[in-house]
């Protein structure tokens, strides 16, 4: 599907993530995040659009690796979804 518009998901690697720290949903882990996400992804598919996802860390090389997913390609949607981590009090 050559027509269909693209988006690149930016968002933290669930695998990176530490789910057993206070703040994050009871029984919330890596798999279930990237099962949503893949969900995600199949709708807009199914929508018409073409998704890339960008799965970063928390830094160390994130901005690289951004840079080097917006260089690849135009993109003519780019989102970070929020994947809020625990809330220190």
């Amino acid at each position: 599907m050559t027509d269909a518009r693209s988006v690149l998901v930016i968002g933290l690697d669930p695998a990176l993530m530490d789910f057993s720290q206070p703040g994050y949903a009871p029984g919330m882990d890596a798999p279930k995040v990237l099962a949503g996400l893949k969900s995600s992804e199949d709708e807009l598919t199914r929508l018409g659009y073409s998704v890339q996802m960008c799965l970063t860390d928390f830094g160390e090389t994130a901005e690289a690796v951004v840079q080097s997913r917006l260089e690849q390609k135009r993109f003519d949607c780019v989102t970070c979804p929020a994947i809020f981590g625990p809330v220190e009090t």
